[in-house]
């Protein structure tokens, strides 16, 4: 919906904007003379935990289990279900995706908070994600080399991770492009 909005705006001649769905976010062109500088939110609490520099036409895409969710007897159950399991995802709290095409950073952005701390990195390689911030249950950051570069922390995560992709995958990712 947000790409959509973003290429009516763009047809109407409007050069800068934010376009904000619940956090999902699409920029247009620049703020004044400078990049658009959006927060990438603490799952824990209302701080921003993070910030990116977005270039114009990238989008921010975020699923987490923080907003929504149902407790139900003391456990809490994420809209995030996985697949394989049946139950609400517990490992990843947080996945931000930046990219050009907010359908792909969303579907991402849920794929690599299924595919938990131990998997995300070959789901976001297979889906050709370049940048990509996840945060667990315990605050531990796991970040793609691209979003390392490009994130500036607010607060100090208890640990950060930047994970590379394999040889074989990026091989792989270079024959297919």
């Amino acid at each position: 919906a947000l790409d959509l909005a973003a290429d009516i705006l763009k047809r109407r001649g409007i050069e800068n904007a934010v376009l904000n769905a619940g956090g999902d976010l699409n920029v247009l062109g620049k703020y004044a003379a400078r990049p658009w500088n959006v927060a990438i939110r603490d799952p824990f609490g209302w701080q921003a935990v993070a910030s990116v520099e977005m270039r114009p036409g990238e989008v921010l895409y975020t699923s987490g289990n923080y907003e929504r969710y149902l407790e139900y007897d003391g456990e809490r159950f994420s809209h995030i279900i996985d697949p394989r399991t049946g139950r609400p995802v517990t490992d990843i709290v947080s996945a931000s995706v930046l990219h050009t095409v907010g359908t792909r950073a969303d579907a991402a952005a849920t794929a690599l908070s299924v595919a938990g701390a131990k998997d995300w990195s070959r789901i976001a390689d297979r889906m050709n994600v370049d940048l990509a911030l996840l945060i667990d249950g315990k605050g531990k950051v796991y970040l793609t080399p691209g979003m390392a570069k490009r994130v500036k922390f607010h607060v100090t995560p208890t640990d950060v991770i930047v994970v590379e992709p394999t040889k074989q995958l990026a091989l792989a990712r270079h024959a297919f492009r």
